[in-house]
């Protein structure tokens, strides 16, 4: 074989392993193409990714909160009959509040995040500020009831501010803040081993109790 046709064979072999590099290596416009679809970008186009059911009583409907790009629903889906829909007229629940408060709430933003199902199913209750408003579902006239007790540094609100926890005599109790009335949780708690205490005082008795034990090992 002369030497010009092994050269001419050489290049080609080269040629066709530098291909898939050439073609692997892409261009500008590729990377800024693919830079758009990066979490922290696609964060931001991505809605309704994340459904969180809350059960109501013990029938098989719950609501979620759907968040879009320009409003906030709540949807209502009954897993029976395989159906889901508003949870109720926003705009006419808003207006409920909004003379009564003489505050303008939009029905694509209302200012509450959590509701629960009251008076079976007929009714909606939900909290705004200190106050806690019942809607019929049938006439959305809403009544307003303020909090029968303020929340206190010592309690913990849950997310719809209908119930308090606290801690007393080492055990932990709940709080209807509607009624007032008082639940206990547990009936074992002790001192230095009661409910909710935290880490951080644990850890202090933890490393002063080994504080103590050095000191002692040096005095013998």
């Amino acid at each position: 074989m002369s030497f010009t046709r092994c050269f001419q064979n050489l290049a080609a072999s080269l040629l066709f392993v530098a291909l898939p590099v050439a073609f692997a290596q892409g261009t500008l416009e590729d990377y800024q193409r693919a830079e758009q679809f990066l979490p922290g970008n696609v964060r931001h186009l991505v809605y309704v990714a994340d459904v969180t059911p809350h059960w109501i009583e013990k029938t098989n409907r719950f609501w979620y909160r759907k968040t879009g790009m320009k409003q906030t629903e709540f949807i209502l889906v009954d897993a029976e009959q395989n159906t889901s829909g508003p949870a109720f007229d926003h705009e006419r629940l808003a207006a409920g509040p909004s003379h009564a408060a003489k505050q303008d709430y939009s029905p694509s933003t209302l200012p509450f995040s959590e509701i629960e199902f009251v008076e079976g199913g007929k009714a909606v209750r939900f909290s705004v500020d200190s106050a806690q408003w019942t809607c019929s579902l049938a006439t959305y006239e809403c009544e307003k009831k303020e909090q029968a007790h303020p929340e206190t540094p010592d309690e913990a609100l849950s997310p719809n501010k209908r119930w308090a926890a606290f801690v007393k005599e080492y055990n932990l109790y709940l709080r209807d803040v509607s009624t007032g009335t008082v639940l206990q949780l547990t009936h074992d708690g002790v001192a230095g081993w009661d409910y909710a205490t935290p880490l951080p005082s644990l850890r202090l008795m933890v490393d002063q109790g080994t504080e103590d034990v050095k000191q002692s090992a040096a005095v013998f």
